[in-house]
């Protein structure tokens, strides 16, 4: 594992990033290798597994809904030495599988209502 532009770079593993040095809204600049972004973890080879352990990550949040949770699994799962915590971000009464969406998509589509599924 190797770092480019603060990008970290795994086998199987895209769009892993550290937010550090980003700057928030006062000014300050979170610190590197405190807070990552990435994608679901059921790509990861045996390789990347052991490069993700070497980072020493203790806590997971995993914001998908708990279908996406169960039709990818994810390859770190909560040990002595990281935590994976599952909190999905999505109105779980709102959830389809991939197929079920689109084809809400293509034969339902002007019923959505994109106000009344974004804001609170």
């Amino acid at each position: 594992m190797s770092t480019i532009e603060n990008r970290y770079l795994f086998e199987k593993l895209h769009n892993f990033r550290d937010i550090g040095g980003l700057k928030t809204k006062d000014g300050r600049k979170m610190r590197d290798g405190l807070l990552f972004r990435l994608e679901e973890l059921s790509r990861l080879s045996t390789n990347d597994i052991e490069n993700f352990h070497q980072l020493k990550i203790k806590s997971i949040c995993d914001l998908r809904t708990p279908t996406e949770q169960k039709s990818k699994v994810s390859r770190i799962q909560s040990n002595e030495n990281v935590q994976v915590l599952k909190v999905s971000i999505h109105d779980k009464r709102r959830e389809f599988t991939r197929f079920e969406f689109f084809k809400f998509l293509v034969t339902k589509p002007n019923t959505i209502n994109f106000e009344d599924i974004t804001f609170v």
